[in-house]
């Protein structure tokens, strides 16, 4: 089956340009309403990478505004396994499981109020018709709130100051149910023939492959891809709407001239990011009733970066966890530097487990590479200041939803944003249809 357009010269309804899987139900669902779509995938661009490196730590929550595309479309790529604890913190002051019934019992060791535990219920609810409650939470000392700050905080692409955590768009619905995925090397290319399934067209950029080029014309401010092939096979590929569902250092990254266009002031330059550890831990029956994945906080008073929260997961080994840390951008090739935080990582993980062995055997991959060859990193956090001088050209028809313009890292967050755009495309679709009955009416 082919993954490139053929016509020299083709015009789309939609083209959304996207990496690692992150748009394609929405082009799946936009192929659905009856547009011509184009799916245009740089994964293969932006750097060789582990499959769990572009899935990430966050997993998902099914919740009942979850819909069965999307369920399918997480499930195209790889299975999707349910955490049975749903999701867990483990404190100093213990385990918080919030699914089964020793869930009460945990929230009163933990000291979580009602108005906290009500915020994330509501969590699916819009940001004004929680406001109120909103701010009672606020107004309790950190110790009390601290669960609703993670809630806010934990997938949120600003790093926040420790007094301002709730400021994040919308909290974690940490009481659904709480699934992951471990994905493959054909995870990416599952996601692509589902979206082929549904009629949409897809390109996939490769590095060895067919060169690109990104045109935004000022004039008409539209943009255009040339794809330069063999002899007469280059094309150039329009669209009526493009959906950007890249960050401003992978445009950089891949077009840097048209970078310089659409983003006047440069590229938003993160400050931190996730990355993965890999570590073997020996056999024991703390590491058997470990839950499947679970997020451990050292001191709910310090910074939650670093090892002081680790996010860990299971592997298909028994014995072997992923554990994600957030770590400073600036450091994220020092060799050093990650050998330490690995170290700390053991040390942590150890402890927590009755004082077992803990073997790291695989760092972050940027930690392998010449800092010159990085590529930009697949979850960036940004500080609030950076988002706010982060400027990019206005078109009516560009929609930017890169990580600049994400509301949270993670599938929560980015599904949550696409079902909005989803229902502003219905919306723009019925109002045609309607202007378009209304001049068939009137026609003489």
């Amino acid at each position: 089956m082919s993954e490139s357009p053929s016509e020299r010269n083709i015009s789309y309804d939609y083209v959304v340009v996207s990496a690692f899987g992150r748009a394609n139900w929405l082009a799946y669902e936009l192929r659905r309403l009856g547009h011509r779509v184009l799916l245009f995938d740089v994964s293969a661009c932006l750097g060789a990478r582990a499959p769990e490196d572009h899935e990430g730590p966050f997993g998902f929550f099914k919740t009942p505004n979850m819909t069965a595309t999307e369920v399918s479309a997480l499930a195209a790529e790889s299975a999707e396994h349910e955490v049975d604890a749903g999701f867990t913190v483990w404190t100093r002051r213990g385990v918080l499981e919030f699914k089964g019934p020793l869930y009460e019992y945990a929230a009163e060791t933990h000291k979580i109020p009602g108005e906290v535990e009500e915020l994330i219920w509501q969590a699916e609810k819009a940001p004004e018709a929680i406001k109120t409650l909103k701010s009672k939470v606020k107004g309790r000392s950190f110790s009390q709130r601290w669960l609703a700050d993670l809630s806010y905080s934990l997938c949120s692409n600003v790093q926040a100051e420790s007094s301002d955590l709730l400021s994040g768009f919308a909290a974690l619905p940490l009481f659904s149910p709480y699934f992951m995925r471990r994905m493959n090397r054909q995870s990416l290319k599952k996601g692509r023939e589902f979206c082929q399934r549904a009629g949409c067209e897809v390109f996939e950029a490769k590095e060895d492959g067919e060169k690109s080029e990104l045109v935004y014309d000022a004039k008409t401010r539209a943009l255009s891809i040339l794809v330069s092939g063999e002899g007469s096979n280059s094309r150039s590929i329009c669209g009526d709407q493009w959906m950007w569902f890249l960050s401003s250092e992978e445009t950089e990254e891949l077009w840097p001239e048209a970078s310089q266009r659409l983003y006047p002031k440069g590229p938003a330059r993160p400050v931190m990011s996730w990355s993965r550890y890999r570590v073997s831990v020996e056999k024991s029956f703390s590491l058997n009733v470990l839950p499947d994945k679970v997020l451990i906080i050292d001191d709910l008073h310090l910074p939650w970066t670093h090892t002081n929260l680790c996010w860990i997961e299971r592997t298909v080994k028994a014995v072997d966890l992923d554990v994600w840390v957030k770590l400073p951008i600036k450091r994220r090739s020092e060799r050093e530097y990650l050998k330490s935080v690995g170290d700390d990582i053991a040390q942590l993980i150890s402890q927590r487990l009755g004082g077992v062995e803990v073997t790291v055997l695989q760092g972050p991959h940027q930690g392998l590479l010449n800092p010159k060859k990085l590529k930009p990193c697949v979850f960036p956090v940004f500080t609030e200041k950076s988002l706010n001088e982060f400027k990019v050209v206005s078109s009516p028809k560009i929609l930017w939803a890169g990580a600049e313009f994400h509301r949270g890292l993670g599938w929560y967050h980015t599904l949550r944003m696409q079902r909005e755009i989803l229902e502003n495309c219905r919306e723009k679709l019925s109002r045609s249809k309607g202007e378009e009955v209304g001049r068939t009416l009137h026609a003489p």
